[in-house]
């Protein structure tokens, strides 16, 4: 996602399983586009700060995924690969990690975004992003509370 378009691989969708996995990912990076509009932060910081809401970020998107996979049991198997992170790191990135880190703290965290959404709705996670914009300044600990 750029802000404006996302480019899919018209190559992906000669096969069902080609379309479901251009599905995914076009559900993913438009899940981040909307992500955009609940962002308090001005165009500047957008652009060149990275958003305190990465690993969340990258969470919900991958947790959107499974919202039109066609596989009811869908799991990222980016989220298998690193749902150890979660589980080591808890849900604060150790300091000095690296954007990737971050990402793959993000991918491993949409296991505990699949759950909370079991607990308590898939408007759970509208949630989160309108009380980002509601409370700019409330941390992201304090908002998942």
């Amino acid at each position: 996602v750029n802000y404006y378009s996302i480019n899919l691989n018209a190559n992906n969708i000669l096969s069902q399983d080609g379309i479901d996995k251009t599905a995914i990912a076009a559900a993913h990076e438009l899940f981040h586009f909307a992500q955009t509009l609940y962002d308090p932060r001005n165009r500047v910081a957008k652009t060149y700060s990275q958003d305190p809401w990465l690993w969340l970020n990258e969470a919900t998107a991958t947790w959107f995924e499974s919202q039109v996979s066609s596989n009811k049991n869908y799991i990222s198997t980016e989220a298998v690969a690193n749902s150890l992170f979660l589980y080591t790191n808890g849900l604060l990135t150790p300091t000095g990690a690296t954007q990737q880190d971050i990402q793959n703290h993000g991918y491993g965290a949409s296991i505990l975004v699949k759950w909370l959404t079991s607990k308590y709705g898939n408007e759970y996670v509208y949630n989160l992003y309108k009380k980002r914009t509601d409370l700019p300044n409330t941390s992201l600990i304090d908002i998942l509370k």
